[in-house]
């Protein structure tokens, strides 16, 4: 607990000799410790109290005792009411910015934002992304992608609402409109497709939650299974090796991830929900492909900056990230695979809007529960929808005439040179190093106090 109320805390000698006594936060591990000599306290309006060290060290205390704030110049942290570590933000002496995010399962998120305006994100040491500003095109950024040994390059174009800086996803190609127009409208008669992937490990973990469907009516349904996988498999792929990356003040409660009630097979009416989802965005790409064949307008023609990012006429949101959520039940997590349905068609203070838990993995967020999401997080999840969508009707494309698809138009892929970008060089090798750079961080962290 911190030091009482009344002024600055008095010099108690150590039993052992040597440093003054330091007093241990009450949360689990006891990370931070208050040094109990050469501070002064003031207490704050929520009746918390704010204690200072003459070398810019300081730690904020909640009414309850418990640690919420630990910074020293050029360091600020965060911390959950059990005292597990929120977020950590770090100046480092190349000026970039190293932050770090703790989710409720206490896996770490690591981001860094560079001098040149380029930035890594990373979740775990293999997935993650290098993002840059495209010098060539202002405006426009790339993100090369690793996930799971796998690179790839995706180009996106910033646009402003309301002072807020948002990213629509460039298509790197358009395929004919009879193209789409063949993926969007019901085939001559329901096909049966055997998928590659029945005994790989994220299916064998995930198959009793998803399950594709026995026959296909439609390229859309079809559609709606590739993106259910390549999602599941983001999610079983991120978990690979992050149980060791746990701290070990994390509450035994929280881990493993997978705990709780049993999966609940996602239903077949739901999936037709993402179909119609999937077909809503084959007209759109259908429209601005026959736009651009008529007269060479941009991809990105349409972008109203004056109108809200997200259209009312979307119901439905596939997770593709992790996601932190406040549930009236408290907080849960979202990830990739998870289902969510709109309540409301325009955002709460324009930055949240409310949703419906629709499906769930076993431990995720109970289904039915209803949870204000951040607008940039659906965003996001629209952009990897509209990729995975992409590299969906490729292999489509590919699949034609083979394996139980039909033969349908021939795709004739166009390469849309706004969506096109060269990727970064050794992406997988940077987050590698940002990851044991934020691990030395919170280690230091975690010392912070100790030493005096």
């Amino acid at each position: 607990m911190p030091p009482r109320p009344g002024g600055a805390a008095t010099v108690q000698p150590n039993r052992l000799g040597g440093n003054p006594a330091t007093e241990r936060n009450s949360a689990p591990g006891g990370a931070i410790r208050v040094p109990a000599a050469r501070t002064t306290m003031v207490a704050t309006p929520g009746g918390g109290t704010i204690h200072a060290a003459p070398d810019g060290r300081k730690w904020e205390f909640d009414k309850g005792g418990h640690l919420s704030t630990y910074s020293k110049p050029g360091v600020e942290a965060k911390f959950r009411p059990d005292g597990r570590l929120n977020s950590a933000r770090m100046i480092r002496p190349d000026h970039s910015e190293l932050n770090v995010y703790r989710n409720f399962h206490g896996e770490r998120r690591v981001e860094v934002v560079r001098g040149d305006r380029s930035r890594i994100v990373s979740n775990g040491s293999r997935h993650g992304y290098m993002e840059r500003p495209l010098a060539s095109r202002p405006g426009y950024v790339s993100r090369t992608y690793v996930e799971g040994g796998r690179t790839s390059v995706v180009v996106y174009r910033a646009y402003t609402y309301r002072n807020t800086v948002y990213y629509r996803y460039v298509p790197p190609v358009y395929y004919r409109p009879a193209f789409y127009r063949w993926a969007r409208d019901p085939w001559a008669s329901p096909v049966i497709y055997r998928w590659k992937w029945s005994a790989d490990p994220w299916y064998v973990r995930y198959g009793g939650y998803f399950e594709p469907s026995p026959s296909y009516p439609t390229a859309a349904l079809w559609l709606t299974d590739f993106l259910l996988a390549q999602n599941l498999k983001r999610a079983y792929e991120s978990r690979q090796g992050e149980t060791d990356d746990i701290p070990p003040d994390t509450p035994p409660a929280l881990t493993p991830r997978e705990g709780g009630s049993q999966d609940v097979k996602l239903s077949p009416e739901l999936k037709l929900a993402i179909a119609e989802e999937v077909k809503r965005q084959l007209e759109a790409a259908n429209l601005a492909a026959e736009e651009k064949k008529k007269d060479g307008a941009n991809s990105d023609a349409g972008v109203n900056e004056k109108t809200s990012p997200l259209d009312p006429k979307q119901k439905i949101f596939v997770v593709s990230m992790d996601v932190e959520v406040t549930t009236a039940a408290g907080t849960c997590m979202l990830t990739p695979g998870d289902i969510l349905q709109r309540k409301d068609d325009v955002p709460e203070d324009g930055d949240k809007l409310e949703l419906n838990v629709a499906d769930s993995k076993r431990g995720d967020c109970p289904v039915g529960s209803s949870a204000p999401v951040e607008v940039g997080s659906l965003l996001e999840m629209n952009n990897q929808f509209s990729a995975q969508l992409h590299t969906g009707l490729k292999a489509l494309a590919e699949s034609q005439g083979r394996d139980g698809i039909p033969a349908g138009p021939a795709p004739d892929p166009h390469p849309v040179a706004e969506g096109q970008a060269m990727p970064d060089l050794n992406v997988e090798s940077l987050i590698r190093k940002q990851m044991e750079d934020a691990k030395q961080a919170e280690m230091e962290i975690r010392q912070a106090g100790k030493d005096q």
